[in-house]
């Protein structure tokens, strides 16, 4: 067994991060800070972290226990540990200590508390926990420590609070905080600690070294700690962000670790500041410097005068943009690109070979969830105590980055738990001096944000800011992300708002709250239009459905639906055109209406394919008599909406549409798709009249042979996703099925991969593979909640090789790589 091993430093002094990078070692286990040093017994801890601490020290022990015990953290879990805990008040913690290292024999606990370096009883008592541990005297030079001290809030807070050395007295008049005598005392305490200590138990390493250079440092840590130090092992040392710790945990322990880490647990390119031991403190008021004690230990550790560097000075953006491109040939926005046909122009990927299932962050809700670029895969995760979004490397697999818990935060006015982002667009900007930069557009109902590519905040706008006096009322997210041919970001948000946006700043350009007359208890009033599918643009023409409503009408089910056609450049200037004015039948050239609310004729987005002779072939529901449910093709002929064929779908049980279609432009297929069954059209483009599906699959028949013998029922779930191989011309279809399997009560959620075989006499579609969407802790088939994400391809390198792969997040069980 691997000894135990202990960082002790203070805190904002890396400890967070290296106590997670070490812990990652396949020989060692990180866990959060448990702070059992601080008391004997289980009972006495839980007084000394009971109260107002208990959000900052009881998290950390409560998390491990559940994770250890149960393997997941949960609000049930937590607090099952925590109630294990009240009911084991009589044991010592040494005793609780050894119950946690035989949890994860043969590998070592790797712990860090800084409330352990307060006390020298604290320290001492390490002895007791654990006998034969290791202890790695972490250091940080004491300017940017104290400057991380005051910058961070919290911390600063309680060292103001709780920490009397902080305030020096030594002028004689008002007290004055200074955090570097809580920097001194912490690393005085740890030295007379140190003389407690076999040397070779005992090694002091400056975190700034390990950060800038972990290649090179961390070997030589894994030899002293006597465990493998070759490069697989240092690999997974430097992705700390893979622990189960990495994270906020469940709300009834949602701490344990440094919050900056938990809200940015990569290991990031560093380099150390320069920061002076000589000169006024910016953080005193008097203009007080570094006493000699303190600038005599930093020197001994290392440490040595440098002069700050001077401010570069501020610089004008003159460049001009001028185009805006996607991000790569991946899936940079809901249903692959600006006509939502779901076509990824990548060769698909016919053979599965991997399966990598990353289950931290967890809860991906409704949102398709995976958005792919050229160099990551960015993902939505719905949870308020998870990131907003997370950037996976394609070739890796592994994080690289994730926002901040505040950015997307779930909306104030929501009732319900959750961030609720709407929309995620991933392009690049052109400007007139060549140069191009990578952004993100994220949205929910409170803001839109944009991050570069690093993930770095380049601007926050409040939704109703941008939305101006249309925000006078609730106007809702932005339901979809996509970019005008006059180089804007255009959305419509839930209530109905059409928005374009300058993509450089975040300025409004133009917001037009679409509105029309309804009957509202028999009298004609003006009513927004609420919008719950993606848009679609072609050229100029933005499409959108959407069912007009207002608020206190006592006939929602009566609610008009209807397809509209909105010009969005071209007009002579930046604005949008505006619909015609009309009665409310809502007949008019650029409106078609295809049902009303209660007969269901919401589900799935609208898609586009092109005629040869241009026009443009808009597929969303179709109105049926009793109820029904139908797929019309609308032409938009001359700027007249116009029906061109009908399908009604022969699916009775559950015949809503469960997912957004897909259409090949190559050969004009159209995929559509029920619970029931899967749909597929010939020559969508130029069909007319009544027609009826070419091909009807049921979802058992989409399953390989080996998830066919396994389940006993299946149902379609997801958006459809396809691929056209660029030299074969062969086309594969990917969709999500949730499946009953023998002997299990609960859902089973796939991956299925299909080749479409189309010929002048045949359509047919056969599976290639069939992939899981959720492993357990061994590798193994997990059960998993139907996923509603779409499946994103990417383009990743095999050593020399591009090839093609896809990730998909599911609703609470993470995200699943395919290779």
């Amino acid at each position: 067994m691997v000894a135990s091993v202990f960082l002790l430093g203070p805190g904002r002094a890396f400890t967070s991060v290296l106590s997670a990078v070490i812990g990652q070692h396949p020989q060692l286990y990180g866990v959060p800070e448990t702070n059992l040093s601080i008391a004997d017994t289980v009972g006495e801890w839980l007084q000394m972290t009971g109260g107002n601490y208990r959000p900052f020290l009881r998290a950390g022990l409560v998390r491990a226990i559940a994770q250890l015990e149960t393997g997941a953290q949960t609000n049930a879990s937590a607090f099952q540990a925590e109630q294990w805990l009240f009911n084991n008040q009589s044991m010592t913690t040494a005793a609780l200590f050894a119950m946690l290292e035989a949890s994860v024999s043969p590998r070592g606990i790797v712990e860090k508390s800084p409330m352990t370096v307060t006390e020298p009883r604290y320290l001492n008592n390490l002895l007791s926990l654990a006998p034969d541990a290791r202890f790695i005297h972490v250091t940080r030079h004491p300017y940017s420590n104290c400057s991380s001290m005051v910058n961070t809030e919290w911390f600063r807070i309680g060292l103001e609070a709780s920490r009397p050395e902080c305030w020096d007295a030594r002028g004689g008049g008002d007290p004055v905080f200074d955090p570097q005598f809580h920097w001194l005392q912490s690393h005085q305490y740890i030295l007379d600690f140190e003389k407690n200590v076999a040397p070779d138990r005992w090694l002091r390493v400056r975190g700034e070294d390990i950060l800038e250079n972990p290649q090179e440092v961390l070997p030589g840590i894994c030899q002293w700690l006597g465990i493998d130090d070759g490069p697989d092992a240092v690999t997974e040392m430097r992705h700390p962000e893979e622990s189960p710790f990495a994270c906020y945990g469940p709300t009834n322990a949602l701490g344990g670790n440094d919050s900056n880490f938990l809200e940015a647990p990569m290991l990031r390119p560093y380099r150390a500041p320069k920061s002076p031991l000589n000169g006024p403190l910016p953080w005193r008021s008097d203009a007080g410097e570094f006493v000699p004690e303190v600038r005599e230990l930093a020197e001994s550790f290392g440490y040595r005068h440098e002069d700050l560097p001077a401010k570069p000075p501020t610089t004008t953006d003159t460049r001009t943009l001028v185009g805006i491109e996607p991000d790569g040939k991946g899936c940079p926005m809901a249903h692959s690109n600006l006509m939502d046909d779901s076509l990824c122009e990548l060769p698909p990927l016919r053979t599965l070979s991997e399966v990598k299932h990353v289950p931290y962050p967890s809860r991906g809700g409704i949102n398709f969830s995976g958005y792919t670029g050229e160099k990551y895969a960015i993902c939505v995760y719905e949870s308020a105590r998870e990131p907003a979004l997370v950037a996976f490397d394609v070739n890796t697999g592994r994080k690289i980055w994730q926002t901040k818990r505040e950015i997307l935060d779930q909306p104030k006015d929501s009732t319900a738990p959750g961030r609720w982002i709407s929309g995620l667009l991933l392009v690049n900007l052109v400007f007139d001096d060549g140069s191009r930069d990578r952004r993100v557009y994220a949205a929910n109902a409170d803001e839109m944000v944009c991050l570069d590519e690093n993930g770095k905040t380049i601007w926050r706008r409040p939704t109703a800011e941008m939305a101006g006096e249309a925000a006078d009322t609730k106007i809702g997210g932005a339901r979809c992300l996509r970019y005008s041919k006059d180089n804007k970001i255009v959305f419509v948000t839930h209530q109905g708002v059409l928005c374009k946006i300058d993509p450089v700043d975040g300025s409004t350009v133009d917001v037009y709250p679409i509105r029309d007359l309804l009957m509202v208890d028999g009298q004609p009033q003006m009513a927004g239009y609420k919008v719950m599918q993606s848009i679609v643009l072609v050229d100029d023409t933005l499409y959108m459905q959407g069912a007009l409503t207002a608020d206190h009408t006592t006939e929602k089910t009566m609610d008009p639906v209807r397809l509209m056609r909105v010009q969005v450049s071209g007009n002579g200037d930046d604005k949008s055109a505006r619909l015609t004015e009309t009665d409310v039948t809502g007949a008019s050239s650029d409106r078609y209406q295809f049902g009303v609310v209660g007969d269901g004729r919401q589900g799935g987005s609208a898609s586009a394919i092109l005629r040869e002779d241009g026009t443009p072939v808009i597929l969303v529901n179709g109105n049926t008599p009793e109820g029904g449910f139908a797929v019309t093709g609308v032409a938009d002929k001359d700027g007249k909406l116009q029906p061109q064929w009908h399908m009604d779908i022969p699916d009775r049980e559950s015949p809503e549409m469960v997912a957004a279609p897909a259409i090949d432009p190559v050969t004009g297929l159209f995929f559509c798709a029920s619970k029931g069954n899967m749909f597929v059209v010939r020559d969508a483009a130029n069909r007319s009249g009544q027609i009826k599906a070419d091909l009807t699959c049921p979802p058992i028949t989409l399953l390989d042979p080996f998830f066919m013998k396994r389940a006993t029922s299946a149902e379609i779930s997801s958006p459809i996703t396809l691929a056209r191989d660029p030299e074969t011309q062969g086309l594969v279809a990917y969709i999500s099925m949730s499946l009953q399997i023998a002997g299990s009560t609960e859902p089973h959620a796939v991956l299925t991969a299909l080749h479409v075989d189309l010929t002048e006499t045949k359509l047919s579609v056969t599976p290639l593979w069939t992939g899981p969407l959720a492993l357990d802790s061994n590798g193994d088939f997990a059960p998993a909640t139907r996923s509603f994400a779409q499946p994103a391809l990417f383009q990743y390198m095999a050593g020399k090789e591009p090839r093609t792969g896809i990730v998909m997040g599911t609703y609470q069980s993470g995200v699943t790589f395919f290779r």
